[in-house]
């Protein structure tokens, strides 16, 4: 049996001692709301009996006494704003319960479904979408192109009112978007794109569209 490293020892002690002194600490902070009483504070209300059902047994679970539901839920002095900045979702539930209005993520409410839906699929959700990095959460958005060229012509220092990529079937776009960067690029069916998009979210994708076959 190998034995941890005496830095990695330190470290595992320090995280234990911080989840010995914390833990305590979160639950006798108690939230304002009790989070089995938040099943209708969802992004969209559940339609469909399972996803209620999902929705109720999510909000049983142990996790959300770490990682707040909602940020409404906490006192201004409670610790656990952290755990609900960088590992809660406020929109749809750290198990994806809430994802849609007829069926939830998964079913199946545990650790493995939260790290696929929270850390693999969405990491980071709320972080990237509140403030200070993130501005998805704003009713109005502030776009402005540094440089685009499309099929509307080349712009400096304009005013931008399209969607992630320009007008026609090539662009480029150098924009800031609620004063974040994002580079976009489309040459066909190639759309690639990096930085906070016209919406306020932080995303990155390069795909390919496949020529529709004809009937």
């Amino acid at each position: 049996m190998r034995l941890p490293s005496p830095h990695n020892l330190g470290l595992y002690a320090v995280l234990c001692s911080l989840m010995f002194f914390s833990g305590p600490g979160c639950t006798s902070t108690g939230y304002r709301k009790r989070t089995p009483a938040c099943t209708n504070d969802y992004a969209s209300p559940a339609l469909a009996d399972i996803a209620l059902e999902t929705r109720a047994r999510a909000l049983q679970h142990p996790a959300y006494q770490f990682i707040p539901f909602q940020r409404d839920q906490m006192h201004w002095y409670d610790p656990r704003h952290l755990t609900w900045y960088f590992l809660g979702n406020d929109k749809d539930g750290i198990f994806g319960e809430g994802m849609t209005a007829e069926h939830p993520y998964s079913t199946n409410i545990c650790c493995t479904t939260w790290f696929k839906w929270d850390v693999m699929r969405n990491p980071g959700h709320n972080m990237l979408f509140y403030p200070p990095l993130g501005s998805a959460c704003f009713d109005n958005h502030w776009n402005w192109s540094l440089f685009k060229v499309d099929a509307e012509g080349v712009a400096l220092f304009s005013r931008d009112r399209t969607g992630v990529f320009g007008e026609g079937t090539s662009s480029f776009k150098m924009n800031l978007n609620d004063l974040k960067p994002c580079i976009a690029l489309k040459l066909g069916r190639l759309e690639s794109y990096l930085g906070w998009r016209e919406r306020g979210n932080l995303g990155a994708s390069c795909r390919y569209h496949r020529k529709k076959k004809k009937e």
